[in-house]
């Protein structure tokens, strides 16, 4: 690791004891990277395929297209694409002129980047701060790029044309990554051809890794403009390393994943840390019940609907039990019918927030998903269910840290299992991923404050 980064990652361990980070020493250019499009394009092309070409993205493809035809159709043709550079070019220009994700960059003084509601949620919290410290403008990218505005960037064409040899080079690419190349292509011509707008000063993303806002990451980076982060997901050391002015990360364990992960980082980038719970109360003592009567089932974007149905049978087998709520992934767009449609099984309602759902459940089932933090900080127990997503096994380390327990195949723990597991030592393991577990929301918030007003 560079020393930039040692310096980096030294100031910001200070955040974990609840001290203001000490930022005296900064310099608003070091560290700053004045490289064109054209030097930082194959280490972007590099990171897509880094992350999406993991064995776990395999396959993952057919449970993103489950039951929709286009994108069946639109991995297939990525996946024989990519094999060839003709094929590459053509299939990232596509990309360019009819990718919906691709957003004109509003000319305010910060721009909040963001695709889904979780991003956009996340991307509000670093809003609010910033109105409390400064009069800039804020606004929202939320208009598609016109086909004039991709018709004025000319010089697009020169980006896919460089990247198509990288891609066609990357061998072994999975049809689900053979896609996310296409349109990182894409994505990295549109925002790297033209400046950003005279009066952005920083840009405010929630996503490091996919292509979209990836590319706009890179448009940021080199045009010397300031750049913001904020976690609004789980993260592991597989994630890319932060290229950032200033990351606002959850906890303690997403801190040590990116540490890690800045090692694969071949030039440096002074990216200051800070730790900003998502919560804005103290956690909540541990609610056990002595019956089980209510169960919640979360569910992934990408869900097994057999696993799922299996699951509900099993449960329906408990004798006390009254009700099978499900809370569906707020992006989902798979059929919920076969579940609903058994006795005893209901939706939760869509506006409900994860509070409201924690309060109406004795313990949740989850798959690998980051609402099981913010379920054990409102105080229901939580039980993992392997099997029920297409991300594998224990993707975040919740089971491998004793933060949850792993429900074994047909048992469901019981109160008295539930209440050994839930206890004093618990709390100390799960402070590392709630801080507000040991340290209070406004603490951590002056914090955040003083890291902005130095960085911005």
């Amino acid at each position: 690791m560079s020393l930039d980064l040692i310096r980096c990652f030294t100031n910001a361990a200070q955040i974990d004891t609840g001290h203001t980070m000490n930022m005296a020493s900064y310099d608003q250019n070091s560290g700053k990277e004045m490289r064109t499009p054209n030097d930082m394009m194959c280490e972007y092309i590099g990171r897509l395929a880094d992350f999406f070409g993991r064995p776990r993205y395999k396959n993952f493809h057919r449970a993103v297209a489950a039951g929709r035809l286009s994108h069946k159709l639109f991995y297939s043709v990525a996946h024989i694409l990519v094999r060839s550079r003709v094929g590459s070019f053509a299939g990232a220009l596509f990309a360019y002129f009819f990718l919906g994700s691709l957003r004109r960059i509003p000319n305010a003084e910060v721009v909040l980047f963001g695709e889904t509601k979780n991003n956009q949620k996340a991307n509000a919290e670093v809003a609010d701060i910033i109105r409390d410290q400064f009069c800039f403008r804020i606004l929202v990218a939320d208009r598609s790029a016109t086909l004039f505005d991709r018709l004025c960037r000319l010089k697009s064409i020169s980006y896919i044309w460089r990247a198509k040899d990288q891609i066609s080079n990357i061998k072994g690419l999975g049809p689900f990554a053979a896609a996310q190349l296409l349109v990182g292509a894409a994505a990295y011509a549109f925002y790297a051809a033209k400046s950003l707008p005279s009066a952005c000063r920083v840009v405010v993303f929630s996503n490091d890794h996919s292509p979209v806002p990836t590319a706009l990451m890179y448009a940021v980076l080199c045009s010397g403009r300031k750049s913001v982060y904020r976690q609004h997901a789980p993260v592991t050391s597989e994630f890319p390393p932060l290229r950032y002015d200033l990351a606002i990360l959850h906890d303690q364990v997403s801190r040590d994943a990116y540490r890690v992960a800045s090692r694969r980082l071949v030039d440096a980038h002074n990216c200051f840390v800070t730790i900003l719970s998502p919560f804005r109360e103290r956690g909540r003592p541990m609610r056990i019940s002595d019956r089980i009567v209510k169960i919640g089932i979360c569910l992934s974007l990408v869900w097994n609907v057999r696993a799922v149905e299996l699951l509900i049978d099993e449960l329906q087998k408990i004798p006390s039990l009254s009700q099978i709520l499900i809370r569906p992934h707020p992006g989902n767009r798979q059929n919920l019918a076969p579940l609903l449609e058994r006795a005893g099984v209901d939706r939760d309602e869509p506006s409900a927030s994860v509070e409201v759902f924690a309060n109406l459940n004795d313990i949740v089932i989850v798959p690998n998903s980051g609402i099981c933090l913010e379920l054990l900080h409102y105080g229901v127990p939580v039980s993992y269910q392997a099997g029920l997503d297409a991300l594998g096994h224990d993707l975040y380390g919740f089971v491998k840290s004793r933060i949850v327990i792993e429900r074994a195949e047909k048992v469901l723990p019981t109160p008295e299992d539930l209440k050994a597991f839930y206890d004093y030592n618990w709390r100390h393991r799960f402070k590392n991923y709630d801080a507000t577990q040991f340290t209070s929301p406004e603490e951590m918030l002056s914090d955040v404050s003083s890291a902005l007003k130095i960085v911005i």
